[in-house]
């Protein structure tokens, strides 16, 4: 069975370093076996069908096919097209900020107890909140100022990260036929 998935990588075509063609990705993970492979913006959005049996699986499979096709271990965020749904719809930013807010979304669901220890840490301007995969934040300051970034998230959690604004977000579920 055919199960659709969202891939975000991260630090690739960001000022000019681990430069990849979005069509030469799409090309390199669906002649690995993905299906319907869609991708938004040069960032590594990307949007596929597996009947691989597990995350962890796509996960491999799609590092190693990134490695070997453009030489680039890529730090990258899978979920399937439910929990990214849940994900979405689950930011607490309200509604006057919500368009301001970024997704920092965890490779794995860190300890209950870290996500409570992290959720009671205050900043000036910053507000930030874990809730299951995702750290949702919003400055209300220049992001050069910010301390709650999505490097301070993965060393806080010690999982991997990747950081991803609104407008991204809605768009893909958008792609994903969910709004």
């Amino acid at each position: 069975m055919m199960i659709q998935y969202v891939a975000l990588l991260r630090g690739i075509n960001v000022g000019g370093h681990k430069k990849i063609l979005m069509a030469d990705l799409r090309a390199s993970i669906e002649n690995v076996g993905f299906k319907n492979v869609q991708s938004y913006i040069q960032s590594g959005n990307i949007i596929f069908e597996s009947a691989l049996p597990s995350k962890t699986h796509i996960e491999s499979v799609l590092k190693q096919t990134i490695l070997k096709g453009f030489g680039y271990d890529v730090p990258l965020v899978i979920l399937t097209k439910k929990a990214f749904n849940t994900v979405v719809n689950s930011n607490p930013i309200d509604a006057e900020c919500v368009e301001k807010s970024y997704f920092s979304l965890l490779a794995s669901k860190p300890p209950a107890d870290t996500v409570l220890a992290f959720n009671n840490l205050r900043w000036d301007k910053e507000w930030a909140q874990g809730i299951g995969v995702c750290v949702y934040s919003y400055f209300n300051k220049p992001y050069s100022k910010v301390k709650c970034t999505g490097s301070y998230i993965e060393k806080y959690f010690g999982i991997e990260t990747t950081t991803r604004n609104y407008r991204t977000m809605k768009a893909l579920q958008k792609m994903l036929h969910l709004e």
